[in-house]
């Protein structure tokens, strides 16, 4: 098990990515394909699916790093393969 505070590279969707910057998301469901752990950080790369399939790079170049603060593991209703994190921001996004 890799020690807490190691940072996880991962793609995020402009929507989630602007709630996430706003305060409006405080948390984070994803495939468990990865050690999380609390006390981790999410590096959030802002991702833009519809500019990618439209042959587009698809990275906006905004990143915006949170802390893992939780993860619920198992959770009623959801495959076992899925997490869901509470996050908080730790520093304000990298503009363009």
């Amino acid at each position: 098990m890799p020690p807490p505070g190691v940072i996880h590279a991962v793609k995020c969707w402009p929507e989630f990515f602007e709630a996430i910057l706003d305060g409006r998301k405080t948390f984070d469901a994803r495939v468990n394909d990865r050690p999380f752990q609390e006390g981790d950080y999410l590096l959030l790369s802002e991702f833009d699916p519809v500019n990618y399939q439209n042959g587009g790079r698809g990275y906006t170049g905004r990143e915006c790093k949170v802390e893992i603060t939780y993860i619920g593991r198992c959770l009623p209703g959801l495959p076992r393969h899925i997490v869901v994190m509470s996050i908080v921001r730790t520093e304000p996004p990298a503009e363009l």
